[in-house]
């Protein structure tokens, strides 16, 4: 059951892609997309560098609130140390 429901979510995720990219291909040979010689002002690594960017930004200015966020999910969803785990193993002994 722990592997199904992420490889339900890939599989899902794949699909909308290929969806994507069979939508994509048909704007294209309709004459709809990007005219000949003429090319997006912000490409594909252009929105990674932005984005790597912004994501260093993010982590040195807000650290502790999300540490805080991450934690309390880590203690909502019961996500316990394996040095928890053993000294309950150990408690029956």
């Amino acid at each position: 059951m722990g592997i199904f429901l992420p490889a339900l979510l890939l599989g899902g995720g794949l699909l909308g892609g290929q969806a994507y990219l069979k939508e994509y291909e048909q704007t294209l040979k309709d004459g709809h997309g990007t005219p000949a010689g003429q090319t997006p002002v912000f490409g594909f690594w252009t929105g990674l560098g932005v984005g790597l960017l912004f994501g260093l930004w993010f982590g040195a200015t807000f650290r502790d609130p999300v540490l805080k966020v991450f934690n309390c999910l880590d203690y909502l969803l019961g996500a316990q140390s394996s040095d928890e785990l053993d000294a309950e193993d150990n408690k029956g002994k």
